[in-house]
Protein backbone atom coordinates (compact mmCIF):
# COMPACT_ATOMS: atom_id res chain seq x y z
CA UNK A 1 0.00 0.00 0.00
CA UNK A 2 3.12 2.20 0.04
CA UNK A 3 2.55 3.42 3.60
CA UNK A 4 5.67 3.66 5.71
CA UNK A 5 5.99 2.36 9.26
CA UNK A 6 8.77 2.83 11.74
CA UNK A 7 10.56 -0.24 13.10
CA UNK A 8 8.70 -0.04 16.43
CA UNK A 9 5.24 0.16 14.80
CA UNK A 10 6.04 -2.66 12.38
CA UNK A 11 7.10 -4.87 15.29
CA UNK A 12 3.83 -4.03 17.08
CA UNK A 13 1.81 -4.96 13.98
CA UNK A 14 3.57 -8.35 13.84
CA UNK A 15 3.20 -8.91 17.60
CA UNK A 16 -0.53 -8.23 17.22
CA UNK A 17 -0.78 -10.84 14.46
CA UNK A 18 1.02 -13.36 16.67
CA UNK A 19 -1.26 -12.72 19.65
CA UNK A 20 -4.60 -12.42 17.83
CA UNK A 21 -5.57 -14.60 14.88
CA UNK A 22 -8.05 -11.98 13.65
CA UNK A 23 -5.08 -9.69 13.02
CA UNK A 24 -3.33 -12.24 10.78
CA UNK A 25 -1.83 -11.70 8.30
CA UNK A 26 -0.08 -8.54 9.52
CA UNK A 27 -1.46 -5.62 7.55
CA UNK A 28 -1.81 -1.92 7.07
CA UNK A 29 -4.28 -1.40 4.20
CA UNK A 30 -3.08 -4.67 2.67
CA UNK A 31 -1.12 -7.63 4.01
CA UNK A 32 2.52 -6.78 4.72
CA UNK A 33 4.75 -9.50 3.22
CA UNK A 34 7.34 -10.91 5.61
CA UNK A 35 9.97 -10.46 2.88
CA UNK A 36 9.52 -6.68 3.10
CA UNK A 37 9.59 -6.68 6.91
CA UNK A 38 12.23 -9.25 7.83
CA UNK A 39 15.18 -6.85 8.17
CA UNK A 40 13.18 -4.46 10.39
CA UNK A 41 11.76 -7.01 12.82
CA UNK A 42 13.34 -7.84 16.17
CA UNK A 43 14.86 -11.33 16.06
CA UNK A 44 12.44 -12.66 18.73
CA UNK A 45 9.41 -11.26 16.86
CA UNK A 46 10.67 -12.85 13.64
CA UNK A 47 11.12 -16.26 15.35
CA UNK A 48 7.71 -16.06 17.04
CA UNK A 49 6.04 -15.01 13.80
CA UNK A 50 7.67 -17.83 11.83
CA UNK A 51 6.35 -20.36 14.36
CA UNK A 52 2.88 -18.82 14.46
CA UNK A 53 2.68 -18.53 10.67
CA UNK A 54 2.75 -22.33 10.28
CA UNK A 55 -0.08 -22.66 12.82
CA UNK A 56 -2.27 -19.96 11.30
CA UNK A 57 -1.80 -21.19 7.76
CA UNK A 58 -2.97 -24.65 8.81
CA UNK A 59 -6.75 -25.00 8.47
CA UNK A 60 -8.28 -24.80 11.93
CA UNK A 61 -9.92 -28.21 11.65
CA UNK A 62 -6.51 -29.71 10.77
CA UNK A 63 -4.61 -28.10 13.65
CA UNK A 64 -3.41 -30.35 16.44
CA UNK A 65 -2.54 -29.00 19.87
CA UNK A 66 -0.72 -30.85 22.61
CA UNK A 67 -3.20 -32.82 24.73
CA UNK A 68 -1.15 -32.03 27.87
CA UNK A 69 -3.32 -29.28 29.41
CA UNK A 70 -0.29 -27.56 30.96
CA UNK A 71 1.30 -27.25 27.50
CA UNK A 72 -1.37 -27.05 24.74
CA UNK A 73 1.24 -25.97 22.18
CA UNK A 74 0.53 -26.27 18.44
CA UNK A 75 2.07 -29.42 16.99
CA UNK A 76 3.65 -28.69 13.63
CA UNK A 77 2.62 -30.96 10.71
CA UNK A 78 6.15 -32.35 10.37
CA UNK A 79 5.76 -33.79 13.90
CA UNK A 80 2.69 -35.83 12.94
CA UNK A 81 3.05 -39.43 11.75
CA UNK A 82 -0.31 -41.00 10.94
CA UNK A 83 -2.39 -40.66 14.12
CA UNK A 84 0.64 -39.92 16.31
CA UNK A 85 1.46 -36.25 16.94
CA UNK A 86 4.45 -35.52 19.18
CA UNK A 87 4.78 -32.18 20.98
CA UNK A 88 8.26 -30.71 20.51
CA UNK A 89 8.00 -28.74 23.76
CA UNK A 90 7.00 -31.39 26.30
CA UNK A 91 7.17 -34.68 24.36
CA UNK A 92 3.52 -35.59 24.96
CA UNK A 93 1.93 -37.71 22.25
CA UNK A 94 -1.52 -36.71 21.01
CA UNK A 95 -3.95 -38.62 18.77
CA UNK A 96 -4.26 -36.62 15.54
CA UNK A 97 -7.81 -37.94 15.01
CA UNK A 98 -9.53 -37.23 18.34
CA UNK A 99 -7.01 -34.66 19.69
CA UNK A 100 -6.85 -36.47 23.04
CA UNK A 101 -3.85 -38.23 24.61
CA UNK A 102 -2.37 -40.79 22.22
CA UNK A 103 -3.83 -44.27 22.51
CA UNK A 104 -3.53 -47.65 20.87
CA UNK A 105 -4.86 -47.83 17.33
CA UNK A 106 -6.92 -50.83 18.50
CA UNK A 107 -8.98 -48.55 20.78
CA UNK A 108 -11.47 -46.29 19.04
CA UNK A 109 -11.05 -42.60 19.77
CA UNK A 110 -14.31 -42.27 21.74
CA UNK A 111 -13.21 -45.00 24.16
CA UNK A 112 -10.38 -42.87 25.55
CA UNK A 113 -12.35 -39.71 26.27
CA UNK A 114 -10.99 -38.42 29.55
CA UNK A 115 -12.91 -37.33 32.63
CA UNK A 116 -12.21 -33.66 31.88
CA UNK A 117 -13.60 -33.98 28.37
CA UNK A 118 -16.72 -35.77 29.64
CA UNK A 119 -17.23 -33.03 32.24
CA UNK A 120 -16.81 -30.29 29.62
CA UNK A 121 -19.35 -32.00 27.35
CA UNK A 122 -21.75 -32.33 30.29
CA UNK A 123 -21.45 -28.59 31.07
CA UNK A 124 -22.03 -27.79 27.39
CA UNK A 125 -25.14 -29.97 27.33
CA UNK A 126 -26.51 -28.53 30.59
CA UNK A 127 -26.07 -24.98 29.28
CA UNK A 128 -27.42 -25.86 25.83
CA UNK A 129 -24.19 -24.78 24.17
CA UNK A 130 -23.44 -26.09 20.70
CA UNK A 131 -20.46 -27.57 18.91
CA UNK A 132 -19.45 -26.49 15.45
CA UNK A 133 -20.47 -29.22 12.96
CA UNK A 134 -17.09 -28.92 11.20
CA UNK A 135 -14.41 -28.54 13.87
CA UNK A 136 -16.30 -29.40 17.11
CA UNK A 137 -15.33 -26.14 18.84
CA UNK A 138 -17.74 -25.27 21.62
CA UNK A 139 -19.94 -22.23 20.93
CA UNK A 140 -22.07 -20.30 23.40
CA UNK A 141 -24.66 -17.81 22.20
CA UNK A 142 -24.93 -14.99 24.71
CA UNK A 143 -27.31 -12.82 22.70
CA UNK A 144 -28.58 -12.15 19.21
CA UNK A 145 -29.77 -14.41 16.44
CA UNK A 146 -29.31 -18.10 15.66
CA UNK A 147 -26.72 -17.36 12.94
CA UNK A 148 -23.36 -18.59 14.22
CA UNK A 149 -19.99 -18.18 12.52
CA UNK A 150 -17.30 -20.41 14.02
CA UNK A 151 -13.60 -19.49 14.08
CA UNK A 152 -13.12 -22.16 11.38
CA UNK A 153 -15.48 -20.21 9.10
CA UNK A 154 -18.48 -22.59 9.24
CA UNK A 155 -21.84 -20.80 9.36
CA UNK A 156 -24.62 -22.74 11.06
CA UNK A 157 -27.91 -22.43 12.90
CA UNK A 158 -27.45 -22.36 16.68
CA UNK A 159 -30.89 -23.85 17.26
CA UNK A 160 -30.58 -27.02 15.13
CA UNK A 161 -26.93 -27.15 13.97
CA UNK A 162 -27.78 -27.20 10.25
CA UNK A 163 -25.83 -25.19 7.70
CA UNK A 164 -27.03 -21.60 7.88
CA UNK A 165 -30.08 -20.79 5.74
CA UNK A 166 -30.84 -24.46 5.00
CA UNK A 167 -33.23 -25.01 7.91
CA UNK A 168 -36.61 -23.56 8.78
CA UNK A 169 -35.61 -22.22 12.20
CA UNK A 170 -36.42 -18.61 13.04
CA UNK A 171 -33.56 -16.12 12.85
CA UNK A 172 -34.22 -14.99 16.45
Amino acid sequence: CNHHSCRECLNEIYKGAIADETRYPPRCCQPIPIEQSRRLLESQVLRDFSDKQVELETKEKDRIYCSNKTCSRFIRPENVRGRDAKCQRCGTRTCADCKQAAHSSRRPCGAVEGHGTRMALKVMEENKWRRCPDCNNGIERTEGCNHMVCKCGREFCYKCGAQWRTCGCPTF
